[in-house]
């Protein structure tokens, strides 16, 4: 069995169980085709390439309709977040966008006190957490987050102490991170 054939598999599970974890998909890839644990695995850009296509091919409606409900929530999101330098990363910026996938949001600013009273303002519930960040092979980095639900769609904003906005490297393939532009630049 080709790494192609586990990629697709793993796509399809991803589909299938609204994943958006890469490692678990192949584990269950692997568990799916029968294969051992010590398999050769595909990398994830492999993975995501099959799940672009898996999409293209398989999106249902509801797929559809989520992606348009992350599309205007992201919208609003820009509007909320106008005073902040900010980017649609995740599903939306890869394409591959399936129901249950979360809107996710990078901000980029010195200190995410500002976020974090707007939020408050606004009478926003929201969950602090850290987001671990792979900057290369070697290094990962802890990003403040947080995460609410607005409109029925889960937000998850990720505040990167840097209000010069850089992407930041894919944890696909290490390319920079597609995103999409939003808010002030």
């Amino acid at each position: 069995m080709s790494k192609h054939d586990i990629a697709e598999a793993a796509a399809r599970i991803m589909h299938d169980q609204c994943l958006q974890d890469y490692g678990l998909a192949k584990r269950k890839a692997l568990e799916a085709l029968s294969l051992p644990a010590h398999s050769a695995l595909p990398e994830n850009q492999l993975i995501n390439a099959a799940l672009q296509e898996h999409m293209a091919l398989f999106a249902t409606a509801a797929d559809h309709e989520w992606t348009e409900k992350l599309i205007e929530a992201a919208k609003q999101a820009s509007i909320f977040l106008a005073n902040f330098p900010h980017y649609i990363g995740g599903s939306l910026a890869f394409k591959a966008a399936k129901q249950e996938d979360r809107l996710e949001i990078h901000l980029y600013d010195d200190t995410p006190e500002s976020l974090l009273w707007q939020l408050q303002d606004h009478g926003i519930p929201y969950r602090e957490q850290e987001r671990i960040v792979r900057i290369n092979r070697n290094t990962e980095v802890s990003y403040p987050c947080f995460s609410f639900v607005a409109n029925d769609v889960p937000v998850s904003i990720t505040v990167f102490p840097d209000s010069r906005p850089r992407p930041r490297p894919c944890d696909i393939d290490g390319s920079p991170l597609p995103r999409i532009k939003q808010g002030k630049h």
